[in-house]
């Protein structure tokens, strides 16, 4: 570079700078393409995710139901027998209890 002169040189740095900027584009091309698609696999992703949740919230909820309704009939069913049964020692004993 000793042999170059001041044109020479600023003409390399020049296109140096030019060249840097380029890549620099190129590069920042590339991060913002990059950026985009893991923003759209990530929605999707948490599409996905919300969908499977939703369908484990309705799961949850029509399994607390059944647990209800089996609750409700098992102390109807036992409120009837404890019914039952003190009638029918009424009816074999004579006296109510």
């Amino acid at each position: 570079m000793s042999d170059l002169n001041d044109h020479d040189v600023l003409v390399t740095l020049v296109a140096n700078v030019a060249n840097l900027k380029e890549s620099q584009d190129i590069f920042h091309r590339e991060i913002k393409e990059s950026l985009a698609d893991l923003k759209t696999n990530y929605s999707v992703r948490l599409d996905a995710h919300a969908t499977r949740f939703n369908e484990h919230e309705i799961r949850f909820n029509n399994l607390e139901t059944a647990n209800t309704r089996q609750n409700v009939m098992l102390t109807i069913g036992t409120s009837i027998l404890v019914f039952l049964t003190g009638l029918m020692l009424w009816h074999i004993m004579g006296k109510p209890i």
